[in-house]
């Protein structure tokens, strides 16, 4: 109990260091604590996970891989957010006015944090999660639901494949949004550009699109296989609860257009909900609770 106990504090400093750099950068810098008060809060929940790394020692294999996965992607983004803050300085004040330097010192001590983090996130997850990660094994899961996407087979007759299922919850709900996002940003990153901050901003919500469009139509095509299973039902309540607020969003943006500026935000924070926390969290989650609901099932049986 004590090399945890030990462990969780180590865990927490490094949060901490990380936690503190990207705070100071995208939280305390100018406007940007804006973002927390028009996202309701939504905006500080990058700057709270890392925290959570306190209790990986203390978790139970099966409730820890879950959290690992999701502790893995903060930290992985938050050492690429402050690697690519290359100001000299941050803003002490809304209007850009005030300046403080950045402490180099600190903000690579901020980045190595966060590297040791992934590392040690990616070893929790690859010794709680028995996911095989060969090019063989995920070439195997994406013909197979290819070739069930391309079936001609009844979409209503109740058919059988955990394996599908679960590759299908993995891959698609939990893994894509997060593989595409952080392979572009790094591409953005290495190719310097005077739009290029821009690109980066708009490639979350372009990759949510996409994302939400690949998950939509795939799960058109296995929700035969998830008769009976309670995610089919949530998934399909998530999608249409989607549609909904995507169209409500781009009412309003209309609606801003003709000089009522006050639906501009509420079309803004519908598309926030839409293509941010909809792929990159909520399907994750439940995608994630519905593999272990599966699992739990099968050693029963």
């Amino acid at each position: 109990m004590l090399k945890k106990l030990i462990a969780a504090a180590v865990l927490l400093l490094l949060a901490w260091l990380m936690i503190r750099e990207t705070a100071a950068f995208y939280l305390l810098n100018g406007a940007y604590f804006w973002f927390a008060i028009f996202t309701l809060g939504l905006y500080l929940l990058p700057f709270i996970t890392p925290l959570y790394h306190v209790a990986l020692p203390l978790l139970k294999r099966d409730n820890r891989k879950w959290v690992a996965l999701i502790l893995l992607v903060v930290s992985l983004l938050s050492g690429v957010a402050i690697l690519k803050y290359n100001l000299p300085y941050t803003y002490t004040d809304e209007g850009g006015v005030g300046k403080a330097a950045v402490n180099q010192f600190s903000r690579w001590l901020g980045i190595g944090s966060a590297g040791v983090l992934t590392v040690i996130d990616a070893i929790y997850l690859s010794h709680d999660w028995q996911l095989s990660l060969r090019p063989e094994a995920i070439r195997q899961g994406v013909k197979i639901i290819v070739t069930n996407i391309g079936s001609k087979h009844s979409i209503t007759q109740r058919r059988e494949n955990p394996k599908l299922v679960k590759r299908y919850l993995i891959w698609l709900n939990c893994c894509l949004p997060y593989i595409l996002l952080i392979s572009g940003e790094i591409i953005l990153y290495l190719v310097p550009s005077s739009v290029t901050w821009a690109l980066q901003i708009l490639w979350v919500y372009v990759t949510g699109i996409l994302c939400l469009c690949v998950q939509g139509i795939s799960y058109l095509r296995v929700r035969s296989y998830l008769q009976g299973l309670k995610i089919k039902r949530q998934l399909a309540i998530i999608f249409s609860t989607i549609i909904i607020l995507f169209i409500a969003a781009w009412l309003f943006w209309l609606l801003a257009i003709k000089s009522i500026a006050a639906t501009g935000f509420l079309a803004a924070c519908l598309w926030f909900l839409t293509l941010v926390i909809g792929p990159y969290i909520v399907l994750p989650l439940l995608s994630g609770l519905a593999v272990r609901r599966l699992k739990k099932s099968a050693r029963n049986h």
